[in-house]
């Protein structure tokens, strides 16, 4: 199954080892019934945030460098700016559509045209909270 995780929930795996963010990564990490799919504009998106954030945060590099050996990395055509409410975010559902993912996992689920992206393109969008209850329904956590 693949899955887009975004950039906000990489990042906070890499502040807080004890968030729903870390788990769900490490979960992953370690199951191979998961794919997750990346691009290059995510990657350099997470290096960015990433160095922002150092001088107020401890970033565990060993995190976003496991996440990138984690991923399959894909090229994306074009941006869905149409079907998200934060155009930056336009890339990340661009991931989850051409990858043609189940899951996009991300803390700002408001940015994202839910019921549009479900009834389009079969895409459901969750908090890694979320996510991990529905692995832990299914017994699959």
């Amino acid at each position: 199954m693949k899955i887009v995780i975004d950039t906000d929930v990489v990042i906070s795996a890499s502040i807080s080892a004890k968030g729903a963010a870390h788990y769900l990564l490490d979960f992953f990490s370690k199951n191979e019934n998961y794919s997750i799919v990346s691009c290059s504009k995510q990657q350099e998106e997470i290096k960015r945030v990433a160095m922002e954030l150092c001088p107020k945060f401890k970033i565990n590099t060993q995190v976003i460098s496991n996440f990138y050996k984690t991923v399959k990395l894909i090229k994306i055509k074009e941006e869905a700016e149409d079907l998200v409410n934060d155009e930056n975010d336009a890339f990340i559902l661009s991931q989850a559509i051409e990858s043609w993912a189940k899951y996009l996992i991300t803390y700002n689920v408001s940015d994202y045209k839910q019921a549009e992206i479900y009834e389009k393109h079969d895409i459901i969008i969750l908090t890694p909270a979320l996510f991990l209850q529905n692995l832990r329904k299914h017994k699959l956590y």
